[in-house]
């Protein structure tokens, strides 16, 4: 086994203190009583159960992948299609796919807009610059506090069962350490999955998933437009408090301290909003089978990143926080 050098020893070290002071905030703030973010409630999202195919096609391809992975012969064919590829193959291959998922992603949320109306809130987007900077802080603080448990998990399950597979950028980027090839890495690990993730994942996933769930409760505040004749609002707002009830939904400041209308419920027994969180981090975990014994931890942070989604109703934390866990996790295995 390759010793780590002092440069990736430094990196784990900073990372490991920056996580247990975000653990530590969040512990004491949860001991305070206080939320670890505020919800903000928003209107149902205008798209139905046809849109959740998107990431549920992920998590079909990773299964059929995993199970092919127990059969020798599929994976001596998958091989022949893709162990011989050069890296300037790889490289090119990384490029195209990181384009294709950035530019599915954009088309996706134009169609949305202009086939079904949904609007900049419906699609996670900050209403004013300084809320993407807010944003973007909450998913590194989201990150780092996810960090040590995530690594844990992870170590233990690779201590027991010692998997040999992992994902095929890693690999490449073992077996031919280039800066050409680490740039792609990033692109594709940094930039492109984690923005089509978590528009899968949580925006389309969750988002239908939270729109069923109300729609179960019979939980009328969060249908779409619910005032008529209310003016829209305009100009800057600070927060989503400041909006007229056509565009802020009349619920509690806490999610936690919504009532429950009707015993029916998601999943039994969770408060209000859970169900979706817990289902859509599942899903993101099982998209990753097939890269040794990351669907694990990648389970337990796609919860994380499914909190983030249900409380802000925003992307920016979560594409954030997946952002800076997939960038160290490439400084890393650069740094050995």
């Amino acid at each position: 086994m390759q010793e780590p050098s002092q440069a990736a020893i430094m990196v784990t070290s900073v990372a490991f203190l920056l996580s247990l002071i975000a653990m530590f905030a969040a512990i004491q703030r949860t001991i305070r009583g206080a939320p670890l973010l505020v919800y903000e409630p928003r209107q149902r999202v205008p798209w139905g159960v046809l849109a959740t195919s998107i990431p549920w096609f992920c998590v079909l391809l990773a299964i059929a992948q995993a199970i092919g992975s127990f059969f020798p012969q599929a994976i001596e064919t998958f091989d022949e299609a893709t162990g011989s590829m050069t890296p300037e193959e790889f490289i090119w291959s990384g490029l195209l796919n990181s384009a294709v998922m950035i530019g599915f992603t954009l088309l996706a949320m134009a169609g949305l807009a202009i086939t079904l109306g949904a609007d900049a809130r419906d699609l996670g987007l900050p209403k004013i610059p300084s809320q993407l900077a807010s944003d973007i802080a909450i998913g590194f603080s989201a990150c780092l506090a996810s960090l040590l448990p995530i690594i844990a998990i992870h170590y233990v399950l690779n201590v027991i069962f010692e998997p040999k597979e992992q994902h095929q950028l890693i690999e490449m980027l073992i077996e031919h350490r280039s800066p050409q090839l680490l740039l792609v890495g990033f692109v594709v690990a940094v930039l492109a999955a984690p923005i089509f993730e978590e528009f899968a994942f949580r925006l389309l996933l969750q988002g239908w998933l939270e729109r069923r769930e109300d729609e179960l409760l019979n939980w009328k505040t969060t249908e779409r437009n619910p005032v008529e004749n209310q003016p829209l609002h305009q100009g800057p707002v600070s927060s989503y408090a400041d909006l007229p009830v056509s565009e802020a939904i009349p619920q509690p400041q806490d999610a936690d301290e919504i009532p429950n209308p009707s015993s029916r419920s998601l999943l039994f027994g969770l408060p209000h909003g859970w169900g979706p969180v817990l289902i859509s981090g599942t899903a993101f975990g099982l998209a990753h089978l097939g890269h040794g014994v990351s669907a694990v931890p990648l389970i337990f942070f796609g919860i994380v990143l499914g909190y983030l989604y249900q409380r802000t109703h925003r992307l920016a934390p979560s594409i954030a926080a997946h952002m800076l866990f997939n960038a160290y996790t490439m400084t890393l295995l650069w740094l050995g």
